[in-house]
């Protein structure tokens, strides 16, 4: 009984109602989708989604901790959510990456 009542705590959220761009949601797992979504993206005027440059300040995103003391049972994605490592260098450095090709004319 315990177990049908954890399982009914969970909260679902549809993933189209999540602020995270389209292949995200397809490579990412689900138990870090939301915390990400939070952390990264907000949702622009006309409805698409926009990864916020003043957030990609750091390589490492950790997903929020579950509280210590809790008066509810907590919500279970929480314990399975992981760490994100974020490598962006064209949008966290304004760097151009260049292939080493010389038939590539530096595309």
């Amino acid at each position: 009984m315990a177990q049908a009542s954890v399982i009914s705590y969970v909260i679902n959220i549809r993933i189209s109602d999540l602020c995270i761009p389209a292949r995200w949601k397809t490579t990412l797992p689900k138990a870090d989708q939301q915390w990400i979504a939070k952390a990264l993206f907000l949702w622009t005027s006309s409805g698409g989604v926009e990864l916020v440059p003043e957030h990609l300040n750091q390589l490492w995103w950790y997903p929020p901790q579950p509280a210590v003391a809790v008066n509810s049972l907590p919500r279970v994605d929480r314990y399975f959510a992981r760490p994100l490592f974020l490598w962006m260098p064209r949008k966290q450095w304004k760097v151009q990456l260049y292939r080493p090709h010389p038939g590539c004319d530096r595309q």
